[in-house]
């Protein structure tokens, strides 16, 4: 019969070591009934008598003298292992592997996760980059940055901020066109390029859907980044996300047209675990890191 209750062996070393109930019961600061309850149920269990006692003294049978060096050991063991699980969370190592789209690997995680390596330089990062939404646990994967909402009931998700979009093109482009850009109507006037996901995008002054604006372009790509050169190159208009664009409007290379008439945002940035039980103190620490980093 297995002993599930830890207690019994704790109070069975802790007379072996006292060598005497009463000593051991104020020790371990349980009653001295209860002591005595937990010994006799662990000596039924083992079908055997652990302690000689009288009035004045306990004494080890050959039974418990035989097993104490295993109990002891176990006990070592289980101590040593909590103590390793401490270490982790205090001094973090081992691997971690993520997945997310190209754009927010690109823009958004390079500085984060050089930043989260220098505080904890035993950890390794596993990216894998791509569009496609991949099964987390075939993957085996600890931790993904999504922007649609999961809908898995075995996946935890965190929110951490709104996917905003803007229209946005090059300086040099504006120049070249010189046609006006106030309203969404003006769109139908040039070459617009974005992402299929995006084309049922609302405007948030309620003038209808992204796709009633524009016009089919010479160029089609599924790919984000690529988009976001076609307007760096000055090809035209495009629709991307925040992230995805912000750091070539703060260098002048790109700049925000429509300001009047923002896209609602395409979902939010997510935070994705497998599951909430067991997650690893590295994989915890990284999302405690990126939550209060991204913003």
């Amino acid at each position: 019969m297995k002993i599930n209750d830890s207690g019994l062996w704790e109070a069975f070393l802790g007379i072996c070591k006292h060598g005497n109930f009463s000593k051991t019961s104020q020790a371990m600061n349980i009653p001295l009934p209860v002591l005595s309850k937990k010994i006799a149920r662990l000596e039924d269990h083992l079908g055997v008598r652990l302690f000689h006692r009288t009035t004045r003294s306990v004494s080890m049978t050959h039974e418990a003298t035989a097993i104490l060096p295993q109990v002891q050991n176990l006990f070592e063991d289980m101590s040593q292992l909590e103590n390793f699980f401490q270490d982790q969370t205090q001094n973090l190592s081992g691997t971690i592997r993520i997945t997310t789209a190209p754009f927010v690997a690109n823009n958004l995680l390079i500085p984060l996760l050089d930043e989260f390596i220098k505080l904890h330089p035993k950890v390794r990062i596993e990216l894998n980059v791509s569009e496609e939404v991949l099964n987390m646990v075939e993957s085996n994967l600890d931790l993904a940055i999504r922007i649609q909402e999961p809908t898995g009931s075995d996946l935890v998700f965190k929110k951490l901020i709104p996917n905003h979009l803007m229209f946005c093109a090059s300086p040099e482009y504006l120049k070249k066109v010189r046609t006006p850009l106030s309203h969404p109507k003006d769109l139908k006037n040039h070459h617009v390029y974005l992402l299929n996901s995006l084309r049922k995008c609302r405007f948030e002054s309620d003038v209808g859907t992204v796709d009633q604006f524009v016009k089919p372009t010479p160029i089609f790509c599924n790919n984000g980044e690529f988009i976001t050169k076609l307007a760096l190159n000055s090809l035209g208009i495009i629709l991307r996300a925040e992230i995805d664009v912000r750091q070539h409007i703060a260098e002048g290379r790109l700049v925000q047209v429509l300001k009047k008439h923002p896209v609602l945002p395409f979902g939010n940035l997510h935070l994705v675990i497998p599951n909430r039980k067991y997650v690893l103190p590295r994989v915890r620490a990284l999302m405690a890191f990126l939550s209060d980093r991204i913003h």
